[in-house]
C-alpha cells in the first residue's frame, strides 16, 4: 500500500457517513475513537480506521481534505479490490495545543462523503523554554519557522500571531523584510531584550495575485544578532477559489469540469523513457470554463494543455510528461487543476509508474 499526508487537528475521531455514502459499498471497523486525555509530553496520538470494500467492484479512497495543520492522515492510495481492507490512519501530534480541540475534515470514498469530526483533551506538560520555542535561529527561539494559514479562500483576511524568545546576553535588534505584496507585518518592535518574549501579526491580505493551491512563501527578520543575523521563516498556504452564492438557475448553466478516469496506471518504463500521460479533460457545463492553473506535486513532471479556456461539451487533452531520471521503484504522482467549476474548483488527477 501507498500513503498520502495532509495536515488536520485534534484527538478523538468520529466518522459520519452521509446519506448519499451508505450506499453497502464499504464498512469501517469503527466510527469512532476517543485518546481521552492525552498528556502532551506523551508524544503523538495514532489510531487506524480500517475500511472494507463490502462491493463487487474497486473503491478508492481519495479528495481527503483537512482546515488544520496539526494532525497527518495517511491512507490507502491504491484502489481497493471486493473483501480488501484499506485505511485512513490518524496521526496527532499534541505538543503546544491544551485543552479541547473540534474540528473536521472531509474525504470521499468512490465519490460517497464522509466527514470526520476530531476532538480531543491535552493535558499540558510543565515547560522549558525550549519546549515553548523549540525552533532556534541564531539567539532567537520559535515556536515555529514554518507559519501555516491552512486552506483559505483568495477573499479571505488570514491573521497569525507569531512569538519569538531572545535568549542571547544583549538586546538584538529586529527588521522585517517580505517580498508579497497580500502580507503584512504589524506589531514587531525594533528591539527584543535578553531574556524576553515578543510578538508580531502576519495578516494575510485578499488579493488576486496569490497562486491557486499550495505555497510556500519565504519571509525574513533582519537582525543584528551575533549569530544567524538573519532569521527565515516558512509560510505556508493553500489558496483555493472563492464562489458568491449562486441560484440554482445560476449553477444549472456553470461550468463543469469532467474526468472519467481520474487514477490512471502508467505501467512500466526505464530510466530514459520520459512516459506520456494524457488525461481527457471536457466541460460538461453550459457557461466557458477556464483553467486557471495547473500544479504537480513533483519537478518531474511537465504539464501541457493546449488551451485554458473550454467552451460547452469541448474536450481536449491534458499531457503529462513524467521525466523518471534519478527514479527508482513505484511513484504516485498527482496534478492538481483550479478552475471555475463552483462544484469542483480544485480536481486532483493522479497516477503510478513503475521505474525500473
Amino acid at each position: 500500500m501507498f500513503f498520502k499526508s495532509v495536515f488536520f487537528a485534534s484527538l478523538v475521531i468520529v466518522l459520519h457517513v452521509s446519506s448519499k455514502a451508505q450506499t453497502g459499498n464499504f464498512v469501517l471497523n469503527t466510527y469512532s475513537h476517543n485518546f481521552g486525555f492525552w498528556r502532551e509530553d506523551k508524544g503523538v496520538a495514532q489510531f487506524s480506521f480500517e475500511i472494507t470494500n463490502t462491493s463487487n467492484k474497486k473503491i478508492l479512497i481519495h479528495h481527503v481534505k483537512a482546515s488544520c495543520g496539526c494532525t497527518t492522515p495517511q491512507w490507502s492510495l491504491d484502489s481497493l479490490s471486493p473483501q480488501e481492507v484499506g485505511f485512513i490512519k490518524v496521526s496527532y501530534n499534541p505538543f503546544n495545543r491544551p485543552g479541547e480541540f473540534n474540528k473536521k475534515i472531509f474525504a470521499k470514498i468512490n465519490g460517497d462523503s464522509i466527514t470526520l469530526n476530531i476532538k480531543g483533551v491535552v493535558i499540558v506538560q510543565n515547560k522549558k523554554i525550549e519546549d515553548e520555542f523549540p525552533d532556534k535561529i541564531g539567539n532567537i527561539r520559535f515556536q515555529s519557522n514554518y507559519v501555516n494559514f491552512g486552506v483559505i479562500k483568495n477573499n479571505q483576511l488570514v491573521s497569525k500571531e507569531i512569538q519569538i524568545y531572545n535568549q542571547g546576553q544583549k538586546p538584538i535588534f529586529i527588521n522585517t523584510e517580505i517580498y508579497y505584496d497580500f502580507f503584512t507585518v504589524s506589531g514587531l518592535a525594533n528591539k527584543l531584550f535578553s531574556g524576553k518574549t515578543g510578538f508580531f501579526k502576519i495578516d494575510m491580505v485578499p488579493t488576486k495575485k496569490i497562486d491557486l493551491g499550495n505555497s510556500d512563501l519565504v519571509f525574513n527578520l533582519r537582525t543584528d544578532d551575533d549569530i544567524l543575523p538573519n532569521k527565515t521563516l516558512h509560510l505556508i498556504v493553500n489558496v483555493e477559489e472563492y464562489f458568491p452564492p449562486l441560484s440554482d438557475t445560476l449553477l444549472k448553466l456553470s461550468p463543469r469540469i469532467f474526468v472519467k478516469n481520474k487514477y490512471l496506471d502508467g505501467g512500466k518504463i526505464d530510466k530514459n523513457t520520459i512516459r506520456l500521460i494524457k488525461f481527457p479533460i471536457k466541460n460538461i457545463g453550459q457557461e466557458l470554463l477556464v483553467i486557471k492553473q495547473i500544479k504537480s506535486n513533483c519537478t518531474c513532471i511537465k504539464t501541457v494543455m493546449p488551451i485554458d479556456k473550454l467552451i460547452s461539451q469541448e474536450e481536449v487533452f491534458l499531457e503529462l510528461f513524467f521525466d523518471p531520471k534519478e527514479r527508482d521503484g513505484r511513484e504516485e504522482k498527482m496534478v492538481t487543476i483550479y478552475s471555475n467549476d463552483p462544484f469542483e474548483p480544485v480536481l486532483s488527477l493522479r497516477f503510478r509508474i513503475e521505474v525500473e
